[in-house]
């Protein structure tokens, strides 16, 4: 796994999943936006 820890292999996955989503958006803004998705916009 070259120095991949087995324990966060998930956590690896799932931001690889959502890097591929957002391929040609800024990846700051991407991650704000999707932040305020999950914290702001869902009380």
């Amino acid at each position: 796994m070259c120095g991949t820890n087995e324990d966060l292999l998930e956590r690896y996955l799932a931001e690889y999943w959502w890097r591929g989503l957002n391929k040609t958006d800024d990846i700051f803004d991407s991650f704000l936006r999707d932040m305020k998705i999950c914290f702001v916009d869902n009380q």
